[in-house]
């Protein structure tokens, strides 16, 4: 609605018309809502999601705090003595109470860190945190300090570029920590996809509970919450004290750690800590996002190179398997003909002038039929839920079509079902890709 009163010659993402219709101006935003129905496929982080709906491309963004901030951060470093420390922060808030780990969790990783290792602890928070001070008060080691309800925005800026780690839900300080270039170990819980809102920074290390309905819904009322159970303490303070001392992470039962960087699209990406076989669920994820990555930044140009240029670069970390889910494949076959068959219903369509009767029964015809080809399409593609995203970006591509003339919509609409077909080809050949 703001963009629809904004007089500027150029608009990206979700628009009006002034006729109050909807416009999914942005192939980027376009693919963000495709995949609003499940949380777990959106695959890349909605800082590269936006930046590429604002037709740059992102970069790590730095945040710089004022002379002021800097000289009340400075202050406290001296007042505690942490100038000359190792320095591991953490923030134990979140936004829901099913993103944040439980406050007494944190307190046994601190406890124990301050029992087994000479490292300086910084606790943060903001007002919202202020009413778990207490559960602190009785860590009485000079080694710990509570700056809960003690700085602004500003100032914690300032005082998180100082410290070494970073221990985190995924809450603004976290994102305030990675744009200080601050190294971060995000535990990733509840209705939280590490891909889309994980730290955006490379080297950043997240933890992931090995379940399966991880991440959840922001709508579902979880009764057991494993993912916070999953993750224990001493799987926490194991962690942390291999990325102080710069070892590998250690294995954990139950549990996934993952390193941030970029991929070879230049986009952040996340991989296993240590070398492991791919899994069929991951090895479809990271398929798709190559589709995904090719159709947003490539135009779809879906030759051999870059399939093997993205296969090449997951076997750094994964044991790459061949996907023999065949039925699978028969499917996507059969939906990629589909649209195909769409796309060329609708060229003969729009070669049609429409200037007789006869020709407008002839346009009847063919589109009764493209309509029943559609129909028949969308529902097959519901069926094969791990590709229905694309059939929803086809959807909001369509709303993008500007052109007033019948004949150029027509077309417009064929183009739109034609890289649909190709999005389909493409993923059955990287899924067959030795």
């Amino acid at each position: 609605i703001l963009a629809s009163r904004i007089e500027i010659p150029k608009k990206s993402g979700m628009l009006l018309t002034n006729r109050r219709e909807q416009i999914i101006a942005s192939e980027w935003i376009a693919f963000h809502l495709a995949n609003e129905h499940h949380l777990g496929d959106r695959t890349f982080n909605l800082v590269d999601i936006f930046a590429g709906a604002g037709d740059v491309r992102s970069k790590e963004f730095r945040l710089q705090s004022s002379l002021q901030a800097e000289a009340k951060a400075e202050a406290l470093w001296r007042k505690h003595q942490l100038t000359d420390a190792k320095v591991i922060g953490f923030h134990i808030g979140a936004s829901r109470s099913n993103k944040a780990w439980a406050p007494q969790k944190f307190k046994s990783v601190i406890q124990h860190l301050l029992d087994t290792t000479d490292n300086q602890i910084v606790l943060f928070g903001g007002y919202n945190e202020i009413g778990l001070k207490d559960d602190f008060q009785d860590i009485s080691s000079t080694r710990f300090t509570d700056l809960i309800g003690e700085s602004n925005l500003d100032e914690l800026i300032a005082l998180v570029r100082r410290v070494d780690l970073f221990v985190t839900n995924d809450t603004g300080p976290m994102h305030i920590a990675a744009a200080t270039c601050c190294k971060i170990l995000n535990l990733s819980l509840g209705p939280v996809s590490f891909w889309e809102t994980g730290p955006y920074i490379d080297g950043a290390f997240i933890m992931q509970a090995d379940i399966d309905c991880h991440p959840c819904s922001f709508s579902k009322s979880c009764y057991h919450q494993r993912c916070h159970e999953i993750i224990t303490p001493d799987a926490v303070c194991r962690t942390i004290i291999a990325i102080m001392g710069e070892q590998p992470l250690p294995p954990i039962d139950g549990v996934l750690t993952w390193k941030a960087g970029r991929d070879i699209f230049g986009l952040m990406h996340a991989l296993p800590t240590a070398k492991r076989p791919i899994r069929p669920r991951e090895f479809l994820f990271e398929c798709k996002r190559a589709v995904w990555a090719m159709t947003l930044l490539k135009n779809l140009q879906p030759d051999t190179d870059w399939v093997k240029k993205y296969m090449q670069y997951l076997t750094t970390d994964y044991e790459l398997v061949p996907y023999a889910d065949r039925e699978i494949l028969a499917e996507l076959e059969s939906l990629q003909k589909q649209a195909t068959e769409y796309a060329a219903k609708l060229c003969e369509i729009a070669r049609e002038s429409g200037g007789t009767k006869k020709s407008i029964d002839k346009i009847k015809t063919r589109w009764s039929s493209a309509k029943v080809i559609k129909d028949r399409m969308f529902a097959h593609s519901r069926q094969l839920d791990v590709v229905y995203d694309f059939y929803h970006y086809a959807t909001f591509r369509e709303t993008a079509i500007s052109s007033n003339g019948l004949q150029e919509q027509i077309r417009q609409t064929a183009a739109i079902y034609s890289n649909l077909s190709l999005q389909l080809t493409a993923l059955t050949r990287i899924l067959k890709e030795k």
